[in-house]
C-alpha cells in the first residue's frame, strides 16, 4: 500500500518529512481550544478586575490626597488665623500697657504737681530811706511757700542796679549768691523773711542825688532755687524797683524777670 493510500485509510497522523505526527483527536482539539479561550477570558476578566481596582484605588488616593492638599490648607488657613488673632491681642496687650503706663506716668506726674512746694517771693522792703551821709540801708525779701510740701535745698542769687526810672536793668545772670536763712521754707508760713540785701553798692553819692531827684530807681533782682522730696528742681525769679517818691515797704514789679519754672535734665 502506498504512502497516499495509507494517508487515506488513516487520517489520524500525517507525515513531515520522514517522521510521523499523529493528529489529535478532534474533541480533544476542541477541548483544549476551548480551555484556551476559556483561559484567555478568565484572564481577561480578571485583567479587567485588577485594572478596575487599580483604578479605583488610584481615584481612592487621588481623593485622599486633595482631602490631604484640603486639610493642609485648611490647617494653614486656621493656624494663620490663629497667629494673626494672638498677634492682634499681642498688639492690644502691648497697646493696654502703653496706656497704663502713661496713665500711671500721668497720675504721678498730676500727683507731684499737686503735692509740690511752689516758692515765689511775696514783697521787697527798704529797712530805711538812702540818705547822704547814712549807712546805706538793705533790702528786705518776703518769701512765701504755697505748696503743699516744704521746699528743700533754698538757695538764693540776686543782682542789685540803680538806673534811670525810665530804663528796666537787663536780665541778670545772677552772680552773686546769698546763702538762705533756712534751707527748708515749710508750707504756708506767712511773713516769713529769708534774706536782706545790701544796696551800699549803688548808692555812691552821684547815684544818690539821682535817686533823691527821682531820676533814677533801684533796682533789684533776686533768683530762688529749690527742690521738692520727689528730686525735681525748681527756679523762681522776681524784679522789682524802688523809687524815692514810694513807700519805704512799697516795690514795683519790672515788666519783665518775674517768673518761675522747673530745671529740665
Amino acid at each position: 500500500m502506498s504512502d497516499q493510500e495509507q494517508d487515506n485509510v488513516n487520517p489520524s497522523y500525517h507525515r513531515e518529512g520522514d517522521a510521523v505526527v499523529f493528529d489529535r483527536p478532534v474533541e480533544q482539539e476542541e477541548a483544549a481550544r476551548q480551555r484556551r479561550e476559556n483561559e484567555q477570558h478568565e484572564f481577561a476578566r480578571s485583567q479587567v478586575k485588577t485594572n478596575n481596582r487599580l483604578a479605583w484605588f488610584t481615584g481612592a488616593l487621588m481623593v485622599a490626597t486633595f482631602c490631604t492638599i484640603a486639610v493642609g490648607v485648611w490647617q494653614g488657613i486656621i493656624s494663620q488665623e490663629a497667629a494673626n488673632a494672638a498677634r492682634d491681642a499681642a498688639n492690644a496687650a502691648k497697646c493696654a500697657a502703653n496706656i497704663a503706663q502713661r496713665s500711671l506716668a500721668q497720675s504721678v506726674s498730676a500727683f507731684q504737681l499737686d503735692e509740690r512746694p511752689w516758692v515765689y517771693i511775696s514783697s521787697f522792703g527798704l529797712t530805711s530811706e538812702p540818705m547822704a551821709n547814712q549807712k546805706p540801708p538793705t533790702i528786705d525779701y518776703f518769701v512765701m511757700n504755697s505748696g503743699k510740701t516744704p521746699a528743700l535745698n533754698l538757695a538764693t542769687f540776686y543782682e542789685t542796679s540803680s538806673i534811670a526810672i525810665t530804663s528796666e536793668p537787663p536780665l541778670s545772670k545772677f552772680k552773686s549768691k546769698e546763702s538762705a536763712r533756712e534751707s527748708v521754707l515749710p508750707p504756708n508760713i506767712p511773713g516769713n523773711v529769708i534774706g536782706t540785701l545790701p544796696v551800699n553798692s549803688i548808692m555812691e553819692p552821684t547815684r544818690l542825688d539821682q535817686y533823691n531827684l527821682g531820676k533814677e530807681a533801684i533796682y533789684i533782682q533776686v533768683k530762688i532755687t529749690y527742690s521738692d522730696a520727689f528730686k525735681k528742681n525748681y527756679w523762681t525769679t522776681a524784679c522789682a524797683y524802688h523809687a524815692h517818691t514810694m513807700p519805704p515797704n512799697l516795690f514795683t514789679l519790672c515788666r519783665n524777670g518775674n517768673q518761675m519754672g522747673e530745671e529740665k535734665h
